[in-house]
């Protein structure tokens, strides 16, 4: 009731400047007010899809300093409650998550060194490849949970989720971008799973996905060589 209330103030004074305007400013608030005409649509009104009514949901209690890499696991499964439950409740359709920062400075649960410290064999080659599957081992419980969550018509929402891991590099200790890895999960029959494929541009990765979800070709494609061949069905 809140989110309609400030949607209808948004809009009226949308319209009252688009009185006050002419021409160009006035054709960007029109678009403006579709987008809020369009967001009021999309909030539920007499209710909430099974188990998404948020004002009724146990949240965790926990108190976690994100910085401190020893509650990466804890973390990764706070994150991945959220993000189970946006998805669910058709809060969003797409969901990035960030395993640590960009200078993969943070010493992750379980393990003596740094990530970079792993990486660039300041440590044992050993714990790099224990982090690797480590990090494999935090996307496994996301799509347990997407697996074991429902959509609004009883079935797993993995059944309709896509999920893609990635990574920026093949062997950080090289600095190279060659032989990066990825992984695609769920997807529901639109992937051909159980297969391992090579595609000389990461980029294909990204057209592959739009491909799954039905978008290519109706949105600008990433790469010349488009999407990997045999994995979408």
């Amino acid at each position: 009731q809140q989110q309609h209330k400030q949607l209808e103030i948004n809009l009226k004074d949308v319209q009252q400047l688009q009185q006050q305007l002419g021409g160009f400013a006035s054709a960007r608030l029109q678009s403006n007010q579709d987008a809020i005409t369009q967001l009021q649509a999309e909030i539920p009104v007499g209710g909430y899809a099974p188990g998404c009514d948020l004002q009724q949901q146990t949240w965790p209690t926990d108190s976690i300093n994100p910085n401190v890499g020893q509650n990466f696991t804890r973390l990764w499964e706070l994150q991945t409650s959220n993000a189970v439950t946006a998805i669910k409740c058709g809060l969003t359709r797409v969901v990035t998550m960030l395993m640590g920062g960009d200078e993969e400075d943070f010493v992750a649960t379980g393990f003596n060194y740094s990530y970079a410290a792993s990486a660039n064999a300041f440590a044992s080659a050993r714990e790099y490849i224990a982090y690797r599957a480590y990090f494999s081992q935090q996307l496994t419980y996301l799509i347990q949970q997407l697996k074991t969550t429902t959509d609004i018509n009883g079935a797993p929402l993995l059944d309709s989720t896509l999920v893609v891991q990635v990574t920026n590099m093949g062997n950080t200790s090289d600095n190279t971008g060659s032989n990066a890895p990825f992984m695609f999960a769920g997807g529901g029959n639109s992937i051909r799973r159980g297969q391992v494929v090579t595609a000389p541009l990461h980029t294909q990765v990204l057209d592959t996905v739009v491909q799954a979800v039905g978008l290519y070709g109706k949105i600008p494609a990433y790469s010349t060589a488009g999407p990997i061949p045999g994995v979408v069905v």
